[in-house]
């Protein structure tokens, strides 16, 4: 049978991170025998974990399933497609929502009300536990719609996440998500601090529990723009290394 796209592409991935013993593996897939296109991700997964259990590629898991993020089917792309497009129209009318109420004693009432109508609960409940720790609608409003401009791509990756209030104004988000090492059979926790300010600054901090050397840390500025999200989306992937 031919090989599936999927695998072709994963190839492409072993020649572009000059992945050792790519020859071998590349061997393994073309030895094996797909039954048709419509094997998963989650079945090329299990292959790839026994190809790298069989020559003993010393990598994390993340390093050979870099497929979830990079690959994608043609039923996966219009999904994201629609999601986004879907996403920019409520984006609209949150923001033009939001916009109304700044400046009024209300406010914070008001935004949580309106967070919650669009199923915006987890912002929501950010309003209503940490809405003291607010001192300027304007400021916050500008951190909201900074955050909300790249909420469709947070909202995409399996990670636990919690929101709060710092620095006053500002928005905070901590994700942190369990990853495995293969080799050693033994799971580690990546973590991602996020913090959205009103002059569209992203500031981001990551760090390892399997590494305490490991620890990053930058900002950014960024349009508050959904389209406009190519560097929150990479920012995203430290939590799969």
């Amino acid at each position: 049978m031919t090989k599936p796209e999927y695998v072709n592409h994963f190839e492409n991935l072993l020649l572009y991170y000059d992945v050792k013993d790519y020859g071998i593996i590349s061997s393994h897939f073309q030895n094996h025998s797909f039954s048709d296109s419509k094997d998963s991700t989650e079945r090329v997964q299990n292959e790839l974990k026994k190809a790298m259990n069989s020559f003993k590629l010393r990598l994390r898991l993340k390093d050979m399933l870099y497929i979830d993020i990079s690959y994608s089917t043609p039923e996966d792309i219009q999904y994201q497609k629609k999601s986004r497009e879907d996403w920019a129209n409520e984006y609209q009318k949150v923001i033009q929502k939001l916009s109304g109420i700044v400046g009024k004693e209300s406010f914070l009432e008001d935004c949580a009300k309106i967070l919650n109508r669009y199923q915006l609960t987890e912002l929501g409940n950010l309003i209503l536990n940490y809405g003291d720790s607010i001192t300027d609608s304007s400021e916050f409003f500008y951190s909201l719609s900074n955050l909300l401009s790249k909420y469709s791509e947070i909202k995409n990756i399996s990670s636990e996440m919690f929101f709060s209030i710092v620095n006053e104004n500002e928005i905070s988000l901590v994700l942190w998500k369990k990853n495995e090492c293969i080799f050693v059979k033994k799971e580690y926790i990546s973590k991602l601090n996020l913090i959205f300010t009103p002059e569209n600054d992203v500031k981001f901090s990551s760090s390892d529990c399997d590494d305490e050397d490991y620890f990053i840390y930058g900002r950014y500025n960024a349009p508050r723009s959904f389209i406009a999200n190519k560097k929150i989306k990479k920012l995203l992937r430290i939590l799969d290394e």
